[in-house]
């Protein structure tokens, strides 16, 4: 298994969650949480020990944990909070640039540039 392509395709899951959240309306946290727990489960993996990913990697896992803590108590029924909503755009945008380095390093081994694994 390449570490990257399966990071890219988990965090992708999570991507694709939290993008459209109207789509998973019915389960959204129990469905962001699975997917968080797989895109957690790959960092820890390998992918943050990896050179060719950022020094944030360490930092970005850490923080995915505390997001699972916190979809693991909505999913129990807690109210969402501001909160919430704060700690959830803030694991947007790491999402986001955790697929960017994802998508370069993979271009590097190709020689062509990605974004989301779309060429560009």
């Amino acid at each position: 298994m390449d570490i990257f392509h399966e990071a890219k395709k988990r965090f992708q899951s999570v991507h694709a969650i939290l993008s459209y959240p109207e789509i998973y309306a019915q389960d959204y946290f129990t469905q962001l949480s699975a997917a968080t727990k797989e895109a957690y489960a790959v960092m820890e993996a390998g992918l943050c020990t990896n050179a060719a990913i950022d020094s944030n990697c360490i930092d970005h896992r850490n923080f995915i944990r505390s997001v699972m803590e916190t979809l693991k108590r909505l999913e129990g029924g807690l109210e969402k909070t501001d909160r919430h909503e704060a700690t959830l755009a803030e694991y947007t945008v790491r999402v986001n640039s955790i697929l960017e380095r994802i998508s370069t390093v993979l271009a590097s081994r190709t020689g062509s540039r990605v974004w989301y694994g779309l060429p560009l």
